[in-house]
């Protein structure tokens, strides 16, 4: 896996995804970085990740950044890889491996607000976490998926779970991020 850090988001990525997006998005290139990227075009990645993960879903970020200044925490960490079931878990591909994304879930957790995981979740697992947020799909993922007749970007359906297992959807955010200003003040 490949670390990309920035002041509010951290991208753990594998090297095939960020092969991928490497081509996608026109990144340039620089031999001599740890993971082959200019420092500008690993700004560019990470902006993108923000931008398609949150399109259409403002109110989601208001409540991811508001939750992590009140906590304390840095706003994002974003595990981005292939994700997979396999043997009654939900896995993403390292380079070398597969892993449990409930056990790269626990190692992070308390060091980001919300932990995004940008993984396919066919299964539609819902993980749990202890202090921070969790952003996951219910299905299939991938950034920015156009629709040829329309161009509209098609998501998966993302909701965020609260530490203990409590589900915001699209159709209670509103009211949730009206009762956490609230508590915020």
């Amino acid at each position: 896996m490949n670390l990309i850090k920035s002041p509010t988001v951290d991208l753990f990525i594998s090297k095939e995804v960020l092969m991928m997006d490497r081509a996608r998005f026109s990144l340039d290139d620089d031999p001599g970085a740890s993971i082959g990227l200019t420092k500008e075009s690993m700004y560019t990645l990470l902006n993108k990740y923000l931008e398609s993960l949150f399109y259409s879903r403002d109110h989601f970020r208001q409540y991811c950044e508001i939750y992590a200044k009140q906590q304390g925490l840095k706003p994002y960490g974003i595990l981005s890889a292939h994700g997979s079931f396999r043997d009654e878990e939900w896995t993403y591909d390292t380079d070398t491996s597969s892993e449990n994304i409930q056990d790269w879930i626990a190692e992070n957790d308390g060091a980001y607000g919300t932990l995004i995981i940008a993984c396919c979740n066919s299964e539609a697992v819902t993980p749990d976490s202890e202090r921070s947020l969790l952003f996951v799909p219910d299905r299939t993922f991938e950034l920015f998926i156009y629709h040829p007749k329309d161009g509209k970007i098609a998501h998966p359906v993302f909701s965020i779970i609260k530490p203990g297992g409590i589900e915001i959807d699209s159709y209670t955010i509103r009211y949730e991020l009206e009762q956490l200003k609230r508590r915020v003040g």
